[in-house]
């Protein structure tokens, strides 16, 4: 999976979704096999910042830059970075107020004991 990936970043690498989709799959994957939540922060991070010249508009794709802060989020989660991780789910909630994910359960995950 990871060589599709890779071949698309390669075909496409300005594409912030490519970017989202690839750390996603990298903080969710194995660190043995590639993975890991270092290795989906740097690529989440990248996506942000190609987001941020993102000029798409419908019908073309115009989704992500919210999933991006949220998976960020969980990437700095995983690396014990708790205010970083509220900060990015706060970036979240700016875009998309009220967002149920973040309101439901993300926020409140990091008030409980760890």
């Amino acid at each position: 999976a990871f060589k599709l990936l890779e071949e698309a970043v390669e075909s496409l690498p300005s594409d912030p979704r490519v970017a989202l989709l690839n750390g996603i799959s990298r903080l969710n994957a194995p660190r043995a096999c590639g993975g890991g939540p270092v290795k989906g922060e740097g690529e989440l991070r990248r996506a942000i910042r190609l987001f941020a010249n993102d000029r798409s508009v419908s019908p073309q794709p115009v989704w992500g830059l919210v999933a991006a802060h949220i998976w960020l989020g969980i990437a700095l989660e995983q690396q014990g970075k708790t205010a970083e991780e509220r900060a990015e789910f706060q970036r979240a909630l700016a875009i998309v107020p009220g967002h149920r994910w973040v309101t439901g359960q993300l926020l409140p995950a990091l008030d409980k004991p760890r």
